[in-house]
């Protein structure tokens, strides 16, 4: 190869190097700035500052988050958590999550509003519900005897988005707690291999529990006419729907 071969050559794969880098996916500054620690920690802060009389002490929820009014009190309880939990994380980071958890309580106050207390009461425990069970799966996954690419796989759909729905007398007779029955609505999407994963993950938990939870689990009812209106993911993976899905 002649220098002038050779000098074209290192042009040709400068310049495709250049180009993987442009297109590369960039990770989403989200995903950056999500930590479940620091929303936990934002929670209860929050709730420690409000517990005063003092009015300022909260959010106003009938104001945006970046009125002057919240965004004082947002920076009582920035500083809250870094003090706290000195160096664990920027401002970005911390301000991205108290902004999370001030959407939340506004749409927990319009919930309220529109549908009244006990329907509100009954969707966060249907919440609840479900994300123990997601909780419990991923419990499980990480104790089946499957390989890694498998686990990866079915890790991809354990998601709020891929759950069945769900209802329990407890719910309709405006209980908190008791056992009561728990009747699913089947995703009408998904594949028989995402319904055989779930259940063998179920299976899987239901064998690493104790005796006493259980007994606290509820009794399950599959009724063929209950139907789920959770529509498919936009993610979904192709051998988690159905073919005609």
């Amino acid at each position: 190869m002649t220098q002038g071969q050779f000098d074209i050559l290192r042009k040709n794969q400068q310049a495709i190097l250049v180009a993987l880098q442009k297109n590369k996916p960039r990770q989403s500054s989200t995903k950056i700035l999500k930590d479940p620690e620091c929303a936990r920690e934002v929670k209860v802060h929050y709730k420690v500052l409000t517990e005063t009389e003092d009015l300022e002490n909260e959010w106003n929820l009938s104001m945006r988050f970046k009125d002057h009014v919240n965004d004082a009190f947002t920076g009582v309880l920035l500083r809250e958590v870094k003090e706290n939990n000195p160096g664990r994380w920027n401002n970005d980071v911390i301000r991205y999550h108290c902004a999370t958890y001030f959407r939340s309580l506004k749409d927990k106050t319009r919930r309220i509003r529109i549908f009244g207390q006990d329907h509100h009461q009954r969707q966060n425990r249907r919440n609840q519900r479900i994300k123990k069970k997601l909780d419990n799966r991923v419990t499980a996954l990480a104790a089946i005897d499957w390989d890694s690419k498998k686990k990866e796989k079915v890790e991809e759909v354990l998601a709020k988005e891929f759950m069945s729905s769900e209802e329990s007398d407890l719910d309709e007779n405006n209980q908190a707690s008791g056992l009561g029955k728990r009747r699913i609505r089947a995703l009408d999407w998904e594949s028989r291999k995402l319904k055989k994963y779930k259940k063998n993950l179920d299976a899987k938990y239901i064998q690493m529990a104790s005796r006493g939870a259980i007994r606290l689990m509820a009794q399950i009812e599959r009724p063929d006419d209950c139907v789920s209106r959770r529509g498919m993911p936009n993610d979904c993976p192709r051998w988690a729907r159905k073919d005609d899905a």
